[in-house]
């Protein structure tokens, strides 16, 4: 019997894509034509020239050899352009499989659809004299970060080195990279692939650096982990690196913007998926066009607002420009949320101390409803839950403020404001520049932090909570976790259900903002096996204006395949949506520019959210006292 090893694809969205380059297989690992492969390996890797849809996948038999014994399902990595297979080899034994095939084609492309082209991979494994079974080969232990050059922290690299070398404990895999952006600097502008040598141990990659410019780049992070050890496929330990470039940095001129904006508007059509989906391709130049006429005479903080507005209209949240940490603009030092009975100052600095815990009326002369709507202009949000979201984001921040009409000038801005007796004030706040006062003063809890609060830096953790007989599942991230891998704390969470049997299930996901939807599956999958735990009234499901991207996904799988009931808010965005983001930069600026290369459709219903059974939506006074109104809900329910 021919094996053949297909997963259908699900969905294909059936739009005219233009013709583009044929999608090809650019590495294996083994190496295809290897004759000596250890055969205590465990995972097969296939590399493709671009991003590869996750709804399918075709590892086909030949004649040309054994067909390796599969030990589990595909997993997607490095922006879905390596697939990992799990295998199992024996010594002395030639191998081959073609990655699709005329007949079997499910590897697509993320972009246009387009089948991979048919690859041949055929490797034989090395003899084992002994007949035993080889011991499994594992990295010696964690796989780190050794050295870097440019040294870390260092505040005086020469803008013209052309390459970063990193060291690593153990060989790396040549097939997967992450070199991710971060908050802490400006992205490091690599130029080209990185090359692996010294047994794959250093990394070498080309840059084009500036002067006097800060960089910082984080190899892997908990979202991204394509660095991983050559034997074992162990993911580096997560390695920040921040350097800085003497000299003057380099000034942009109102020419060098409006070539930046010619860029972005030729190549995010080209890229994005559908980039006119919501709004028409004449409305969208018309506001390139006056923005560009415009560049000329408006300050950068103000050319840095308006690129960030013409996202807006294009509405899609997984489409956006990466300006909000520019040092060109102002923050007011404080922090605001949106709750059931209105908007407050959760946080705030010593300078404006007095506005802590108080109720925002007023931001200027403008009532609060009012000063949301206009502000809501500069950013996309699909639907309400998102625009709670991000609205108390940019009233903190005055170049937004000034572009809407709400304040005269960003150096200060004047709130009106209610304290916990009733009194009503107005305060002047001074703005200070973006990023530089993050030393802030939350309001605090009552007497305890509730479940939510509690260890915000974990992906995931649970707990089992005796005085109201529930498991709580917190699932913040959809990540799989080096330190705390998911399969370990999976085993963790069935253990307590199976020591509390008659318990309720809670899975957290109202802080959850995405990553890899994948991970949650096979707990889901657990979950839907066990009769007595999938029942109406025993699983909760935790949702609000933070679920988004891949733990809407996740929201959409249980609420479609189990009997959870969900509580909280509306999730953040769409179970129908633009998504599998992929990144470019702007030539002079170096601003990143997100966008999205598929479209998911996870409901039949046209709905711009995943709604709960039970809408539960906590107070100032609630928050305060540290209350969770979310889970009393569920509680209450239960006893219902």
């Amino acid at each position: 019997m021919r094996f053949v090893k297909c997963c259908a694809v699900v969905c294909m969205l059936l739009l005219a894509v233009p013709a583009c380059a044929q999608v090809t297989v650019v590495a294996t690992f083994p190496p295809n034509g290897a004759t000596d492969v250890d055969p205590s390996v465990t995972q097969f890797r296939v590399q493709f020239s671009e991003a590869v849809n996750r709804g399918g996948y075709s590892f086909v038999s030949t004649q040309y050899g054994q067909t390796p014994e599969l030990t589990g399902k595909p997993t997607f990595s490095n922006g879905d352009t390596i697939c990992t297979l799990p295998i199992t080899l024996k010594p002395g034994v030639k191998y081959a499989m073609s990655i699709n095939s005329d007949r079997f084609n499910s590897f697509r492309s993320a972009r246009s659809g387009e089948a991979v082209t048919p690859y041949l991979v055929v490797f034989t494994t090395a003899s084992n004299k002994s007949g035993s079974a080889p011991a499994p080969v594992v990295a010696s232990g964690p796989v780190t970060v050794i050295s870097t050059y440019p040294q870390n922290g260092d505040i005086k690299v020469d803008p013209k080195l052309e390459n970063i070398r990193v060291r690593f404990s153990e060989a790396i895999s040549p097939l997967g990279n992450s070199f991710c952006n971060t908050d802490e600097g400006a992205p490091v502008p690599f130029d080209g692939k990185p090359i692996f040598t010294e047994g794959n141990k250093l990394c070498t990659y080309a840059v084009k650096l500036e002067p006097g410019t800060a960089y910082a780049v984080s190899f892997n992070s908990p979202g991204y982990d394509g660095f991983r050890s050559e034997v074992g496929g162990v993911p580096l330990t997560q390695y920040l690196l921040k350097f800085t470039t003497s000299g003057e940095p380099k000034k942009m001129t109102a020419e060098t913007w409006q070539q930046d904006l010619a860029y972005l508007a030729t190549e995010l059509p080209k890229r994005h998926k559908n980039l006119f989906a919501k709004v028409t391709e004449k409305d969208w130049k018309d506001k390139v066009k006056s923005l560009n006429d415009r560049i000329p005479s408006i300050s950068e903080p103000e050319i840095l607002v308006g690129l960030k507005m013409l996202f807006a209209p294009i509405g899609d949240q997984h489409t956006d420009i990466m300006i909000r940490q520019s040092k060109q603009l102002s923050a007011l030092p404080l922090k605001m949320y949106w709750f059931k009975d209105g908007m407050f100052v959760v946080a705030a600095s010593d300078t404006c101390s007095n506005a802590l815990g108080c109720q925002v009326l007023k931001i200027g002369d403008t009532d609060i409803e009012k000063a949301c709507e206009a502000v809501s202009t500069v950013f996309a949000h699909e639907n309400e839950s998102a625009r709670r979201m991000y609205a108390p984001i940019y009233l903190t921040a005055p170049d937004f403020l000034k572009s809407v009409g709400l304040v005269p000038k960003v150096d200060e801005v004047s709130l009106t404001l209610k304290d916990k007796d009733g009194k009503t004030f107005t305060t002047t706040v001074s703005s200070v520049k973006n990023g530089s006062d993050r030393e802030l003063k939350n309001v605090p809890h009552g007497a305890s932090v509730p479940l939510y609060g509690k260890n915000s830096g974990s992906p995931y953790w649970a707990e089992y909570v005796d005085k109201d007989n529930l498991i709580y599942f917190a699932y913040n991230q959809c990540t799989d976790s080096q330190n705390h891998p998911f399969k370990q704390m999976q085993m963790e969470a069935e253990k307590l259900i199976a020591d509390h049997k008659d318990a309720r299930l809670v899975i957290d996901l109202r802080n959850n903002g995405g990553g890899n939807s994948s991970i949650l599956e096979p707990f889901i999958d657990s979950i839907k096996s066990n009769a007595s735990l999938n029942s109406k009234g025993r699983l909760f499901v935790i949702t609000g204006r933070r679920t988004f991207s891949s733990a809407i996904l996740n929201t959409a799988t249980l609420q479609k395949e189990t009997k959870a009931v969900l509580v909280g808010e509306p999730t953040g965005a769409s179970p129908n949506g633009y998504g599998e983001v992929q990144t470019f930069k702007l030539p002079n600026s170096g601003l990143t520019v997100c966008y999205s290369t598929k479209y998911f459709k996870y409901s039949d219903k046209d709905v711009d959210a995943i709604a709960p059974d039970v809408v539960a939506e906590p107070t100032f006074a609630e928050f305060a006292r540290g209350e969770d109104p979310v889970l009393d809900a569920i509680i209450s329910y239960s006893k219902q």
